[in-house]
């Protein structure tokens, strides 16, 4: 496990990098003449473009190596990062984030570098090592771009990532070897997946549940900036302490609670106490900006687990690793549709319109996860 912690670390600094933006780009494109319908889209326009570009990653990945996409990658997103500290016009933050999306192979890149550096004993724990790493850096990212923000400079949000993203590019280049033997990442057609009953259910309730947590994750700080004139500051200490939850029930927690009770009804107490966090939101005015979103950090933390330890289960032998690249597609495709129309709610109809939405929208999920039981 030794050989991955420097993947690890770099990873952690890539998904640091990407973590300072989150309580920023609202205010960010707000500042710059964006409407309040059109401020969330920002989330929509990274996703979008990463969910085309990250298949031909893979592919690329397979063809000329692991280390030679990380770097490409890592450098392309840097690029990215200084367009947007440069950027003093509205269609440059989101064509500066359209281009991160393209850029954005890191991830997929890295897992793919753990399945072919690990045997199959060891595999789960490399991959667990990236994913927690990962946590890690979404919660120390929002740290840091509060603090960076604390004049209400965004401008160095933007530095602060191209900084943290340099220094992921840097250990790729001088301290990631190329693993010796590549497994393919190509992923086979959704059709051949969803030939297969108990995966075809998995994967809906991957679908509905994702729609539900981006819808909140991308509109989250509108909605704060609105109800209580929140600052970037502000709502990157309420995503540190969401984190903090979410890391803490993916570790231990969540693991002594799927070995006594089963991943299947530990998905079903994920979705009610994620509907706990969003009535919560509904009435925000009586429980304050920090409650919601830890609660919903805890159903979250439930959900990363246990979902992807069932669909491991689900999954045929042959279709394990077609299983996860499925699961990361159709959450990208959620983060394009949600956070945008989560939007669109907030003006056009109420600013609660959107949680009442997601909160109704859950019972398909939670019926799914008690269909998983049979």
């Amino acid at each position: 496990m030794k050989k991955l912690l420097v993947l690890a670390l770099a990873t952690l600094l890539q998904a640091s990098s990407i973590g300072i933006l989150i309580p920023v780009l609202t205010h960010f494109v707000l500042e710059l003449g964006s409407s309040q319908a059109m401020a969330p889209a920002i989330f929509s326009t990274f996703s979008l473009f990463a969910l085309f570009s990250t298949v031909i990653w893979g592919r690329m990945s397979d063809k000329i190596g692991r280390r030679k996409i990380l770097i490409y990658s890592a450098f392309g997103t840097v690029l990215s990062y200084v367009w947007l500290a440069m950027a003093t016009e509205l269609w440059e933050v989101f064509a500066s984030r359209a281009f991160a999306g393209l850029m954005a192979g890191w991830f997929g890149c890295s897992y793919a570098y753990v399945a072919d550096v690990t045997d199959e004993e060891n595999r789960a724990k490399g991959m667990g090592l990236i994913g927690a790493f990962l946590g890690l850096g979404f919660v120390t990212g929002p740290a840091l771009g509060a603090i960076l923000v604390s004049t209400d400079n965004y401008y160095m949000a933007g530095w602060g990532a191209t900084v943290t993203g340099l220094m992921s590019l840097l250990l790729a280049i001088f301290f990631i070897k190329e693993p010796s033997t590549h497994r393919s990442t190509i992923v086979p057609s959704f059709k051949v997946l969803f030939n297969t009953d108990k995966v075809r259910t998995v994967l809906y309730y991957v679908f509905f549940s994702s729609i539900v947590f981006t819808a909140v994750e991308g509109s989250y700080a509108l909605y704060l900036y609105n109800v209580f004139g929140a600052s970037a500051t502000q709502i990157g200490y309420v995503l540190i302490f969401a984190g903090l939850t979410n890391i803490f029930m993916q570790g231990r927690g969540t693991f002594l609670l799927v070995k006594r009770f089963g991943e299947e009804n530990i998905l079903i107490l994920s979705v009610l106490i994620k509907m706990i966090g969003l009535y919560s939101i509904i009435h925000i005015e009586y429980v304050g900006m920090y409650v919601p979103m830890t609660i919903i950090g805890v159903g979250m933390g439930l959900y990363f687990p246990s979902v992807n330890a069932l669909a491991s289960k689900k999954a045929p032998e042959t279709l394990k690793g077609s299983m996860s690249g499925a699961i990361q597609s159709i959450q990208s495709f959620a983060r394009v549709i949600a956070p945008a129309s989560a939007g669109l709610l907030m003006v056009q109809v109420s600013l609660t319109a959107p949680y009442t939405i997601v909160l109704v929208l859950s019972i398909i999920p939670l019926t799914l996860a008690y269909k998983l039981r049979r």
